[in-house]
């Protein structure tokens, strides 16, 4: 049977046996399980706390090797391939649409034991748990958005030109990569190197999705912008007293409501793995996942 996200039977298998060997390499004592055709990698205690760790598109879970050693040390990690994407999940291709890939996330969730967890998405992984955020707001003990999509306008642009540069052979790719994540792979054997070799493997045998993702729906009033800047002060006040002193509120270096330009793709966004995670200044997806989340309600 042809795997339609792959170009050809050849690309599919070359992707699997690569992903396969990667896992066994860097990841030897996770856990791989699938749950009603999820593949999940699972790591950690199993009383401890959960967190859920979501890649972006053309990504796999191998996206957060570097990461799921750190947060096992102190959590109970489940990092799930997303449907249609080209790691081990059998689960068709969802359509990007309100609700679909929440349902499918909180079964999984229940499956795995851990239908209250920590959630940490990147990109297309960041909009699905958006979603199920939005689905579910009970399920969520706290979020962690690295450049998640669906929150801005759909730039079309950096997709053409990327696909510009794919047209130039390897170089051209691996100029792709660079233009979309800032970030340019180590010629240095070990994780990196080998994370960036399979990131061109999938670029060149994936199909990826060109349907832009829908922006989180409203809800509630419009915001006015202008008088919630005079707010912010107060709000964060009231964060404090609602969540307790347990309760951390992190702040990017770019403030206010026009976020930075450059991010991932501009719909889905191909959050390579060993991206610029490393090097944007904050918190770590270790430090989100102890947080406790807070809701401000003015």
């Amino acid at each position: 049977m042809t795997d339609d996200r792959f170009r050809s039977a050849e690309g599919a298998r070359e992707v699997r046996e690569e992903y396969a060997r990667l896992l066994s390499a860097y990841l030897p004592d996770v856990e791989r399980t699938v749950v009603d055709g999820t593949h999940v990698l699972s790591a950690g205690p199993a009383d401890a706390p959960p967190v859920v760790l979501l890649h972006g598109s053309g990504g796999t879970s191998l996206n957060w090797a570097t990461e799921i050693p750190r947060l096992a040390r102190t959590h109970r990690v489940h990092a799930l391939d997303l449907p249609g994407e080209p790691g081990g999940t059998v689960v068709p291709r969802l359509p990007l649409e309100p609700g679909a890939h929440a349902a499918w996330l909180a079964g999984a969730t229940d499956a795995l034991g851990a239908p209250h967890a920590a959630v940490i998405g990147e990109s297309l992984g960041g909009w699905v748990a958006l979603d199920y955020a939005t689905e579910h707001p009970t399920r969520i003990r706290s979020l962690g958005l690295l450049v998640p999509g669906g929150l801005g306008p759909r730039r079309t642009a950096p997709l053409l030109v990327a696909g510009l540069l794919s047209l130039l052979g390897r170089p051209g790719r691996r100029a792709a990569m660079r233009y979309f994540t800032g970030w340019s792979p180590s010629n240095e054997p070990g994780l990196e190197r080998d994370l960036a070799v399979f990131s061109d493997l999938t670029f060149r045998a994936f199909r990826p999705r060109t349907d832009g993702l829908p922006r989180l729906r409203r809800r509630g009033p419009r915001p006015d912008h202008r008088a919630g800047d005079r707010r912010v002060r107060r709000a964060r006040q009231d964060a404090r007293r609602s969540a307790g002193r347990s309760a951390r509120a992190h702040r990017l270096r770019r403030r206010g409501r026009h976020p930075a330009r450059r991010s991932g793709s501009p719909c889905t966004g191909p959050r390579r793995a060993g991206d610029r995670r490393r090097r944007v200044a904050g918190p770590r997806p270790v430090e989100f996942a102890s947080t406790t989340s807070a809701v401000v309600r003015n």
